[in-house]
């Protein structure tokens, strides 16, 4: 079912499912927080529009916490109250608000831990941050990505590792980066590489025994990691444009991904081989996608605005014949749910968009599946679709016949076959532009990438050319005054070798008048 979920075609940027998957929340480009029940009536029970930006982030890692991240660099605590006596029986309280948290740039992605005491949150100022949700105070400050860092995820109480120890993010420098958090320092334990293009997205499944990392990028593949060997073990490759987000279940064997080429797609991992299926096909992007950690539902928030629940057949098997019924088989523990104990309900019909005609009557037996061995909910009708009021729900309808339209006396008709293959060829032709767009928008990041990294790289090489002159002019200065030093001591050498001519000169005019004297007296002598 698609319903435009309180956000009025603004686009839908991110969805998050209560840990009691009950009901979930989306965000949007124009500022509206909505928040609605899984399997209810179409629309939101309760809208917050308390962003004056894009709301790029969400997270409800608590039952009654929703934290939030905006393109302002705000992040935002607020307490979702159910069943209250407020308008659609949800209450909104906001707890806090942290203006600027990213150096007053665009939160990118946040996440909690389960019980709500830290969260994380990562941005365009090339770091993830922990804050203390009690005292709202930042724990830690995780550096070295080079780029936005585009997603953030942190390992929950149920998740193989220990709660909040591990934070996974993800960014432009395509590398999703594993951060340990128990030291007083965090620090980086391993960094992931195999993503050509920007990672949008990162999700970690909860396997005790074999725990994942599911990933997505501008690359358009999506791509499974091994926690235990720290290995990628899949690369699963089908979408033809960029893959937005990507959903993984608690055994992390099934993951959904939503992409810019309309379409939303599960795929079954078994070991390093994969069955992939295009659940939703359409024109408009899937910006955001959530999913139950049995993999059994899935939601998705499209460009247009449109958020969208589907079952997926994953868990559900389908059967249709000629007279429209049809029997369809759950997951075991789909009857778990209370409304489903009765061996016999009535549907109503919220709609007349479910069920055309008289309402059907649900038949929940035990009776086992030829197919599967399961137990089975029947429904049917004239209107050839089916609807399943619970927790989860199922809305399909098989392909029906165009019905043939007579020509009326004045000779006009419903369009022909040209004209509706001249439509599809439209729709392709603009799908194929679209592709077109979309591969020049990546040439265009990769090449400001790499404008960015040549800029970089020149910047370095300038301060080593920058240290080396300044290194020189300190060697040079020392020589300076070293010379200044020797020429000191030359002239003081000088002017002691002029005091000793002098004394020298002395002392031979002395001598020589004593030797001029000792003559003259030789002569009177000899004269005498």
């Amino acid at each position: 079912m698609a319903n435009s979920g309180g956000h009025e075609g603004a686009a839908v940027s991110c969805i998050s499912l209560s840990p009691s998957e009950d009901f979930f929340v989306s965000g949007s480009a124009s500022g509206v927080v909505a928040i609605q029940q899984v399997g209810g009536e179409v629309g939101a029970l309760h809208t917050l529009s308390v962003h004056g930006s894009l709301v790029s982030a969400l997270d409800l890692g608590r039952r009654d916490l929703l934290f939030e991240g905006d393109a302002h660099g705000s992040v935002c605590c607020t307490r979702i109250l159910l069943n209250s006596n407020d308008h659609g029986g949800v209450k909104a309280e906001k707890k806090w608000e942290l203006k600027a948290a990213h150096d007053a740039l665009d939160i990118t992605g946040i996440s909690s831990t389960d019980e709500g005491r830290v969260v994380a949150s990562s941005g365009k100022d090339e770091c993830v941050r922990l804050w203390d949700v009690e005292t709202q105070k930042q724990i830690v400050k995780l550096e070295g990505h080079k780029g936005w860092v585009k997603c953030v995820a942190v390992a929950t109480s149920s998740d193989a590792v220990s709660c909040g120890n591990l934070v996974v993010s993800g960014g432009r420098d395509k590398t999703i980066k594993l951060w340990d958090t128990r030291a007083s320092e965090a620090r980086e334990v391993h960094n992931l590489q195999g993503h050509s293009g920007w990672v949008h997205a990162v999700n970690l499944s909860e396997g005790p025994r074999s725990p994942k990392i599911v990933s997505c990028s501008g690359d358009k593949t999506v791509r499974l990691w091994d926690l235990n060997n720290l290995k990628q073990e899949n690369v699963m490759r089908g979408h033809e444009l960029r893959v937005w987000s990507v959903a993984i279940n608690g055994s992390g064997d099934f993951a959904v991904s939503g992409s810019s080429d309309g379409t939303l797609r599960s795929w079954r991992v078994a070991g390093h081989s994969f069955t992939e299926k295009i659940v939703e096909k359409g024109d408009d992007a899937i910006l955001a996608v959530a999913m139950t950690k049995n993999g059994a539902l899935a939601v998705s928030g499209y460009d247009s605005g449109v958020v969208r629940e589907t079952w997926l057949e994953s868990s559900v098997s389908e059967a249709y014949d000629a007279s429209g019924s049809a029997t369809v088989t759950p997951p075991e523990d789909v009857f778990e749910f209370p409304e489903l104990q009765s061996v016999k309900m009535d549907i109503q019909k919220p709609t007349p968009s479910l069920h055309v005609g008289q309402a059907p009557r649900l038949t929940v037996g035990n009776e086992q599946s030829r197919m599967t061995g399961l137990p089975t909910i029947k429904s049917g009708n004239d209107s050839q679709s089916m609807r399943v009021r619970s927790m989860m729900k199922l809305a399909s309808k098989p392909p029906k016949p165009i019905p043939e339209v007579p020509q009326s006396s004045m000779g006009t008709s419903m369009p022909d076959s040209t004209t509706r293959s001249g439509a599809a060829g439209d729709k392709d032709a603009l799908m194929s532009r679209v592709r077109e767009m979309e591969v020049k928008i990546e040439e265009i990041e990769n090449q400001r990438l790499q404008m960015e990294n040549k800029y970089i790289a020149a910047v370095a090489e300038v301060n080593v050319k920058n240290a080396k002159i300044a290194e020189q002019d300190r060697a040079i200065h020392s020589l300076e005054e070293r010379l200044r030093s020797l020429d000191l001591a030359v002239q003081q050498g000088a002017g002691e070798r002029r005091t000793v001519d002098v004394d020298e000169e002395v002392a031979t005019s002395a001598l020589n008048d004593r030797v001029l004297s000792l003559l003259s007296r030789m002569d009177m002598l000899l004269k005498n």
